[in-house]
């Protein structure tokens, strides 16, 4: 009896060395198949300077993704107090609509943080006619607001809630927002982008979008190119040839311990129903 004991853990110790080596992982779901997927407002109120653009960038080593609105030309500041409205978006129902404030910083001019109630920007975006007028709000914006004029401002909002996870050994994939931008006072049109992190040998296992453009470390996508994605979002699943090879080398190595693990506990059965057989 001692002899099926030692098979029979010896087979569940292989059972769980073969999880091990090939596990299975729970991934988050494609959020933009939600009833109401998440969207990320952006309200510039007086001028940025010259082109300012809004990107969600998603690093390929698992880090947060991170909003960032921005002005790389620095041939014209900011205007005095212009202020930068920021916020998570959700659908209620109806014209009813939420709003969660971001955790945001800045790398350039020292601007004021505050949190303002949702209604005062969607209000005032409504009555100059660049959003649509007589929603209901709750929740609240962040407000960044430059008081002084500023030369290159940046702003930059890490987005916890999305990132990579993996699908598979081979496979990892990642939602991110779209994002809707809006400018007020006779601001400037925001342009907005959204670039995922890749290796070298990095490729697209699918995709909601294709990408606009594929580079040596990052796939993009310009809103000029699908300007639903403000609506619905971004999905990407990315595997890389190294990435498959290890599936396909975990994945033998997890059969032949599951064969092992089968072989021990159908031995460990043998053993103990031994002396009944030789009694009967």
């Amino acid at each position: 009896m001692r002899r099926a004991v030692v098979y029979l853990v010896l087979g569940l110790l292989s059972f769980a060395a073969a999880v091990a080596t090939y596990p299975f992982f729970f991934s988050q779901g494609y959020k933009g198949f939600e009833d109401n997927p998440p969207t990320v407002i952006v309200i510039v109120s007086d001028s940025l300077g010259k082109a300012p653009s809004v990107e969600i960038a998603a690093p390929r080593n698992g880090s947060i993704p991170v909003l960032t609105v921005s002005q790389a030309d620095v041939s014209r500041a900011t205007s005095p107090q212009a202020t930068i409205y920021l916020a998570i978006e959700r659908w209620v129902k109806d014209a009813e609509f939420a709003y969660t404030p971001l955790d945001c910083s800045s790398d350039q001019g020292e601007p004021t943080f505050a949190d303002v109630k949702a209604s005062d920007p969607i209000n005032r975006a409504g009555e100059q006619g660049v959003m649509t007028s007589g929603l209901t709000t709750s929740g609240n914006f962040t407000a960044v607001t430059f008081e002084s004029p500023v030369e290159g401002p940046s702003i930059s909002c890490p987005l916890e809630a999305y990132g990579f996870s993996q699908e598979s050994i081979a496979v990892s994939s990642v939602y991110i927002p779209g994002i809707e931008a809006y400018a007020l006072n006779g601001g400037e049109e925001v342009t907005r982008s959204y670039t995922i992190g890749r290796g070298p040998a990095d490729y697209i296992e699918r995709a909601s979008e294709q990408p606009s453009e594929v580079l040596a470390t990052a796939f993009t996508w310009y809103e000029r190119d699908f300007d639903f994605l403000a609506r619905q979002g971004l999905f990407v699943s990315v595997s890389s040839p190294q990435a498959q090879q290890d599936s396909a080398y975990r994945l033998f190595v997890a059969g032949a311990l599951v064969g092992l693990g089968g072989g021990l506990v159908v031995a460990a059965i043998q053993v103990a129903t031994e002396p009944r057989r030789l009694a009967r």
